[in-house]
């Protein structure tokens, strides 16, 4: 079997480590992004959007894995492999150099896997801004891959300076760097934790926040439902506009609450004037029946409902 270098096994074990951790996240992202029942891996899915759940997972795992493998392989670790495979006398690269670049590899790896998702962040947070659109499911996202990004960079960095460690041992005594310290306990400390500790409080809200959505839209839901029942079983209407005076002396929790009627040949008047989201309309006529007439909006942690 053909022995593995250095790099190649850092390599090897971030892909590993990543892979446990995003596949550790898959079946329970949907959940907490909160999608609606009937939607995740089905062909109402695939009709919407185009790709199913599994498929977007799988495909933006695969985008986020081979930019970071690539720029291991190919940029940070360049010197690192051209040492490893032909010696310290056929390199072109001098012995500190490839002491250097092992001492900085590392950490320069383990801060790219954290500034990367928060620009990103960043980036994703202004846009909805931009465009007016203050419910986003992409934040969300971004914030979750934040998280697993974050705890394998700490996990990749620990491995990686142990791997490295037979080469720079290996090339200590005559080549050790002028000026070279070692690096302090609890420097590594605030390196490895404080990241931990702001993904993990990044990973609480956006869990603790997606129950709170969950439970204020079930309290929502069967509060409107008994409001219904109460107003519109064993009652005859004799016009539209009697259903619509009915509908709009409803108690509402909230004055930004909204109704809307579908008549027979399936127009839809709404209280509000707004029209209805292609999603909301295609949930209405091939799945509400099947979850008691519940009808939600779209995808994403922090939409808005409307029952």
């Amino acid at each position: 079997m053909k022995r593995l270098y250095a790099y190649q096994k850092v390599i090897l074990s971030y892909v590993i480590t990543l892979s446990i951790c995003a596949w550790g996240l898959y079946p329970v992202m949907h959940k907490i992004l909160n999608y609606p029942p009937g939607t995740v891996d089905t062909q109402f899915q695939i009709e919407y959007g185009g790709l199913s759940y599994t498929s977007q997972f799988v495909l933006l795992y695969i985008v986020v894995v081979s930019l970071f493998v690539l720029y291991q392989r190919f940029f940070l670790f360049k010197k690192i492999a051209n040492f490893e495979k032909n010696g310290a006398s056929n390199s072109k690269y001098s012995v500190e150099e490839i002491r250097k670049t092992l001492l900085t590899a590392p950490t320069k790896f383990y801060l790219l896997q954290i500034i990367i998702p928060f620009i990103a962040i960043t980036i994703g947070l202004g846009m909805p801004i931009v465009k007016h659109e203050l419910e986003s499911s992409g934040i969300t996202v971004a914030i979750l891959w934040v998280s697993i990004l974050t705890f394998n960079a700490t996990i990749s960095y620990v491995f990686s300076r142990n791997l490295f460690k037979p080469i720079l041992i290996s090339t200590f005594k005559e080549n050790r760097l002028l000026g070279e310290k070692h690096t302090k306990l609890s420097n590594d400390m605030i390196l490895l934790l404080l990241p931990l500790l702001i993904a993990g409080l990044f990973f609480t809200v956006i869990v603790a926040y997606s129950r709170l959505v969950n439970v204020r839209g079930n309290d929502f839901y069967y509060y409107y439902k008994n409001e219904l029942k109460y107003n519109f079983d064993n009652k005859t209407f004799n016009s539209s506009d009697e259903l619509l005076e009915t509908l709009s002396r409803l108690d509402y929790i909230d004055d930004t609450h909204t109704y809307f009627v579908i008549d027979s040949d399936k127009n839809i008047t709404t209280s509000d004037g707004i029209p209805l989201t292609d999603f909301f309309k295609k949930y209405i006529y091939e799945l509400s029946d099947k979850y008691d007439g519940r009808v939600y909006e779209h995808y994403a942690v922090n939409t808005r409902r409307i029952y």
